[in-house]
């Protein structure tokens, strides 16, 4: 043996372009796999500290792909959620390079696996093939088709399947449009290519999916794959002419209904094979005898001779889910067995409050608990009025088990409640005081005072602890009685904490932080370490359910997510799903979720009647570190649109009773004063000239007026328009104006309409794309127009040269609609939800922009706007009062089915 040391591994230079231009966010590691598409790379994520694999498309690729296409074109992917989908954590550009972001996974490729096995136990197999199957049939629900379902692209988690890549080479193929077929580029594996994605055929659907799957699912049970040559022409003929041995004949142990089924996933035809992925994965199971008796693609399943029709079954289910609302808790409860499948089934039903009580979430922390156990449901609820204290509220308690519901005493404008582990009392603050009450006892127990601060939940462990978040403290008293002690020394300063759950045995506790520039994070801390703590996610309201190892938060789109989790550790260890969506959070940091779960999986989430109704404003300064100010400019049912003039001082706001009595208002900022301003006709559209002294406005007649500010004077026609009707609002600045409506030369579509005031009426549009365009912005230096455009099938924003279009630049990265700009042009200010964004721009002599960054967060809003200055906001107020109709529980709602 050599003594010489063995030198270092050269470094690509892929590698080393990249680790210079991702820095700012990912750190490389190293190459760990390269594909037909893509090179692999190990990294960490740093903002999330986490790994992560990057997939750099090939150089080739990546030169023929347009990133803006390609990019826009890969976030559908990344709406995917499901235990067996790989999730899209990111993608980019980089150096020229276009990339995407996945967990990284340990474990190894079903590839590696087979390499290693050949052939893999029949049971493994067919749980294998049905697990890939159920995530096959959740995107083909969703319109999504793989298109490269191969060995390689899934990967085995803990003996479990996850498919990656998803929508990847759909995203490729549309990016690269005929380019792929001119450069010789085919998307595909030949040995898991179905007949017609071999031959070209653009119309790819589910069924090609479900061909790839039977193709890898023939392969581990044969030990190869159902068709093989020695070059990609020679494998592509064998799928055209031939058919695969059958499978009992390579191996005679594989079960008739799964020779069946691979048999039907292979026909050639896509008629001939099953409809969807469901039917494929019951069908591997299915006890059928014989070819003919096989499970078809026509929705039925053969049984022997008995065919039993899904449209026979649906009533039925109808009537036990029926079943399952009219007897609500008590019935259901009484009759769960553990051992029993057929009550696993989710059950829903709604839990309202009595005649004289109103259901209220009055925030903050968790506004509304369930037990662990599952039987007690405690919430909020008004009944009686103190003309001295205006509306007073208490807590309220169902048992479930029955159907009765009572108010607990001593509960009065009591937040922040909280069950003991064993589910026998309950916990709560009220009056600036932390108290305990036995929900069969009849008066509560004084437990500690509460220092001033934003009382944001509390959380009782099993070693009878009381955990309470204070601002940005967390204190911690014996449940006997005592006083709050902080739990760690605060390492942080300006965030508020809400929502914990702790853990005495693991040591470990889980909460949201927040503040008014900071969207709300996950923390997982260690308590026995000193408190070392890292960022789960994204998200409020974390709750660990121990039987699950599940962490669910709601993230920033009102989704409820369900992770598996290391509570030890802190870490995710797979994919997420998607449990309910529309969500609320409350709290100017919007750090508390509106729902609530035990640890028998019993989801409890408000149901909401529908009220868009908006009252008075908001006014936020941003150079002070306060609350809002609420403003009642004016009784209005709806405040459609905002706009601060130039000098801050003035407010437009167009309101009215209802759609078609819109007006236009003038809002006098120091004053406090507001003055309509006369309109003949209604409104349809409205702007202000850039010094902020004139509105123009159309109403409805292909006409454009303008007309005084501090109302002086009457309205003056502007411009006469040909073949164009403008909506919602206007931008104007010196002789031109911008608008978005609708022509008949555009398919009835929404565009953005270009005027000169002398161009005698005639409007070019900004641009000719088949979706809809709205809400243009001139810049202050008249250079440049920030809009939103649904290119990619939701709301982004864009930017390009003005007047004389030149390039689209895409300003948001993952949603954004209404864009505004800061007086020196260097900023662009957008709405994502329930923040408000900026990114910073400067447009000479290349456009480029900075990466989009919240300013303020806060509960939803009817409409919004930012200064020129960047520093005032105002919002309109939603009204909230009166929303909640019932408490919807939905039980075994972690079951899965």
């Amino acid at each position: 043996m050599s003594g010489d040391a063995t030198p270092p591994p050269a470094v690509s230079p892929l590698l080393t372009r990249l680790t210079s231009a991702l820095a700012d966010r990912y750190t490389l590691e190293r190459e760990i796999g390269e594909g037909g598409m893509a090179t692999v790379f190990l990294a960490t994520d740093a903002r999330h500290e986490r790994r992560v694999a990057i997939k750099v498309l090939h150089p080739e690729l990546s030169a023929m792909l347009g990133p803006e296409r390609f990019l826009s074109e890969i976030k559908l992917t990344a709406s995917l959620q499901h235990p067996h989908i790989l999730p899209l954590f990111d993608s980019g550009v980089a150096d020229g390079f276009l990339y995407y972001v996945m967990p990284f996974v340990e474990g190894e490729t079903l590839r590696r696996r087979l390499d290693r096995e050949r052939q893999l136990p029949v049971a493994d197999a067919v749980r294998l093939a049905t697990e890939i199957s159920d995530a096959l049939e959740y995107a083909h629900t969703r319109g999504i088709v793989h298109r490269d379902v191969k060995p390689e692209n899934v990967l085995l988690q803990s003996g479990r399947a996850v498919v990656a890549d998803f929508g990847i080479a759909l995203a490729v193929q549309h990016a690269g449009g005929t380019r792929m077929t001119q450069t010789g580029l085919s998307l595909g594996t030949p040995q898991y290519m179905a007949p017609e994605q071999a031959m070209g055929e653009r119309n790819i659907d589910a069924r090609a999916d479900i061909y790839a799957l039977g193709a890898m699912t023939y392969e581990m049970l044969a030990g190869e794959p159902p068709f093989s040559g020695p070059t990609a022409q020679a494998i592509v003929a064998r799928v055209m002419t031939e058919r695969a041995r059958p499978l009992r004949t390579v191996r005679d142990t594989v079960p008739e209904s799964v020779e069946v089924a691979v048999a039907t996933a292979l026909e050639k035809l896509p008629a001939d094979r099953f409809a969807s992925a469901a039917l494929f994965s019951q069908a591997l199971s299915a006890p059928t005898t014989s070819r003919a008796t096989r499970l078809h693609a026509s929705g039925g399943v053969s049984v022997g001779a008995a065919r039993v029709s899904w449209r026979r079954l649906a009533p039925i289910a109808a009537v036990a889910a029926l079943a399952g609302t009219v007897i609500g808790g008590g019935a259901v409860w009484r009759m769960r067995a553990p051992d029993s499948a057929a009550l696993q089934l989710p059950v829903h039903f709604a839990v309202t409050s009595p005649d004289s009580v109103r259901i209220r979430l009055v925030c903050c922390g968790h506004m509304f608990a369930i037990s662990d156990d599952g039987r007690w449901l405690a919430f909020q609820g008004s009944g009686t009025t103190d003309s001295s204290r205006g509306i007073q509220w208490g807590l309220y308690l169902r048992d479930l088990t029955e159907l009765s519901t009572r108010r607990l005493p001593g509960t009065a404008n009591a937040t922040s409640m909280f069950f003991s582990p064993r589910g026998n009392e309950l916990g709560y603050v009220a009056d600036q005081k932390l108290w305990r009450l036995v929900l069969t006892g009849s008066e509560p127990q004084l437990i500690a005072a509460v220092p001033d601060g934003f009382v944001g939940g509390g959380t009782w462990s099993d070693d009878g602890d009381i955990t309470l978040a204070v601002s940005g403290r967390m204190l911690h008293v014996s449940a006997s009685g005592g006083a709050l002690a902080p739990l760690f020394a605060p390492d942080t300063t300006g965030l508020q904490f809400g929502g914990p759950q702790r853990w005495s045995n693991e040591e470990v506790l889980l909460y949201s932080a927040a503040s008014f520039t900071q969207t709300p994070q996950i923390v997982w801390r260690s308590l026995a370490t000193g408190g070392a703590s890292h960022v789960v996610a994204d998200g409020a309201t974390p709750h660990y359910v121990p039987g699950q190892r599940a962490l669910i938060f709601v993230r920033d789109d009102g989704a409820i997510m369900r992770y598996p989790f290391n509570l030890a550790t802190g870490d995710t260890t797979g994919p997420g799903v998607i449990l309910a969506n529309s969500v609320l959070r409350r709290s100017p940091v919007l750090l508390h979720a509106e729902y609530a779960i035990s640890a028998t999986g019993t989801l409890v989430l408000p149901e909401r009647r529908e009220n868009r109704e908006t009252r008075g404003l908001s006014f936020v300064d941003l150079r002070r570190d306060e609350a809002a100010t609420k403003t009642a400019v004016a009784d209005f049912p709806a405040i459609f649109r905002l706009g601060f003039t130039p000098s801050v001082t003035r407010l437009l706001v167009v309101a009215g009773p209802t759609g078609n009595e819109v007006g236009a208002y003038v809002y006098d900022v120091e004053r406090g004063s507001t003055t309509r301003l006369p309109v003949d006709g209604r409104l349809t559209a409205t702007g202000m000239t850039r010094d902020g002294d004139s509105l123009i406005f159309s109403t409805g007649q292909n006409q454009l007026f303008i007309r005084a500010m501090d109302g002086s004077g009457a309205q003056v026609p502007l411009l006469r328009l040909t073949d164009w009707t403008p909506s919602v609002t206007i931008s104007a600045w010196g002789p031109w104006i911008v608008f978005p409506g609708r022509t008949g030369g555009a398919g009835g579509l929404r565009h953005i309409g270009v005027a000169h005031r002398d161009s005698m009426g005639r409007v070019r549009p900004l641009s000719t794309v088949p979706h809809e365009e709205n809400a243009p912005a001139i810049s202050p230096d008249g250079k440049w127009l920030a809009f939103t455009s649904l290119e990619d099938g939701r709301e982004q924003v864009l930017v390009t040269a003005f007047p004389i279009p030149g390039g689209r630049f895409p300003v948001s990265t993952n949603g954004g609609a209404w864009p505004s700009w800061r007086r020196d042009s260097r900023t662009i200010y957008f709405q994502q939800n329930n923040r408000i964004m900026a990114a910073d721009f400067d447009g000479a002599p290349t456009p480029r922009l900075g990466i989009p960054r919240q300013i303020y967060q806060r509960d939803p809003w009817g409409a919004a706007a930012v200064a020129s200055d960047g520093q005032h906001l105002v919002f309109s107020d939603l009204v909230r009062e009166g929303e909640i109709a019932a408490l919807t529980v939905k039980m075994n709602a972690l079951s899965g089915k």
